[in-house]
């Protein structure tokens, strides 16, 4: 049989059989579609075990997907992909691009987080029977066909209003569990309007992550003497130096600009920030006066962020 020549090989819709890999499974069994770590190489050929999301141990590393089932793991050589389109199966109760994470179930794949929260794809179709999802473990897709996560509020937020206290802003977003890993950088915009002020107060303006315990501050503004319909724009960053865990090193900052009266001012997090990404981290603007009256007031009319 000659070899087939590179302008024989199509695109990959579904399979990309020309990135295909043999690798030995060292022990167990495991069903077509299996999610596989592949852990050391034996004779060029890569060895490799189910992975699963109970330990970190079982759920780092390369992943790839199996071809087909495979009745007993002795070491013989099977096939796999780097991913697979993957139809006829249930995802009821997500919503297309929802991630699909890697299971505490041996090989398998889950629509919730598992103990380690691991993100192995996406969701393509949502339905309870002919559902699609994408397998793509090591996201090599990521901008190619699928989109980023991304999220916004859709109505202004209550009103801050006579106090002097720090005070988070009523919309908040939320970022799932899961979507924090290594290398990934979340994005967030804002935007705080000034309803009514009085004489020089002046009001500060917060952008921050939360996991809930703690907030990484991306963004202090100067504390500005504003006047009715001022506006502050706050955009930051936040880049995860870790795969999620109870304490991942983030690291940040962003800029504050207010169009009238104040200048700009941005503020770095500083070496060492963590934050618990075990659990939704809460995206969320605040902001303080400097007096307390009944006509300092300002809302939250815009906050969006994108993963990159």
């Amino acid at each position: 049989m000659r070899p087939i020549a590179q302008d024989e090989v199509g695109p990959a819709t579904a399979e990309p059989w020309a990135s295909a890999i043999y690798f030995r499974l060292m022990s167990g069994s495991c069903s077509k579609n299996d999610l596989i770590q592949l852990e050391d190489e034996s004779n060029g050929i890569e060895g490799g075990v189910q992975a699963d999301a109970s330990a970190v141990a079982t759920a780092k590393g390369k992943l790839v997907v199996t071809v087909d089932a495979i009745a007993s793991g002795d070491g013989s050589t099977f096939t796999a992909l780097p991913w697979r389109l993957i139809p006829g199966v249930d995802t009821s109760g997500a919503a297309e691009n929802d991630p699909v994470y890697l299971s505490d179930t041996a090989g398998g794949w889950s629509l919730s987080p598992g103990t380690v929260p691991r993100v192995v794809g996406r969701v393509r179709k949502v339905d309870a029977s002919a559902g699609i999802i994408l397998l793509d473990p090591q996201g090599a897709l990521d901008g190619l066909g699928v989109r980023p996560v991304v999220g916004a509020i859709t109505a202004d937020s209550s009103v801050v209003e006579n106090t002097v206290t720090k005070t988070d802003f009523s919309q908040t977003l939320t970022l799932p569990l899961g979507l924090a890993s290594v290398g990934k950088t979340l994005k967030v915009r804002a935007v705080v309007r000034v309803l009514d002020n009085n004489s020089t107060d002046t009001l500060t303006c917060f952008l921050e992550v939360s996991d809930g315990t703690s907030e990484a501050i991306l963004i202090t503004s100067e504390a500005a003497d504003v006047a009715d319909d001022d506006v502050c724009v706050m955009e930051g960053w936040l880049t995860f130096r870790a795969n999620a865990g109870a304490a991942v090193d983030v690291e940040g900052g962003g800029t504050a600009i207010w169009d009238s009266a104040a200048g700009t001012n941005g503020t770095s997090l500083p070496n060492g920030v963590t934050l618990d990404t075990t659990g939704d981290l809460t995206i969320q603007a605040a902001a303080q006066w400097s007096v307390a009256h009944a006509d300092n007031q300002c809302i939250l009319t815009s906050l969006t962020y994108e993963l990159v």
